[in-house]
């Protein structure tokens, strides 16, 4: 399903630096502010952030005050809409 995938051999700097979000954009050949990263860890989350990365927060290792700081908070993927997806990057 996935044209990239990279993992933390592949970095220098573990989360939460955003080396992994960084790297994984310039390969996708995408702006980091044009990716969505769906994270449970609060250094993921930071990561992502730091990135200028769009973050949704899902509650699988955290609750949804803990995640605040992200765009959105799910408890599952079934939550997701691509209708609201697409929001984010309307700004």
């Amino acid at each position: 399903f996935f044209k990239v995938i990279i993992n933390g051999n592949e970095v220098s700097h573990s989360k939460p630096h955003p080396e992994i979000y960084l790297k994984t954009a310039a390969a996708i050949n995408f702006s980091p502010h044009r990716c969505l990263v769906i994270e449970d860890s609060l250094s993921g989350v930071a990561a992502a952030r730091e990135a200028g990365c769009q973050v949704i927060g899902i509650t699988t290792t955290h609750s949804k005050d803990e995640l605040r700081h992200t765009r959105k908070v799910i408890d599952n993927f079934y939550e997701l809409q691509v209708e609201e997806l697409e929001q984010f990057f309307s700004d």
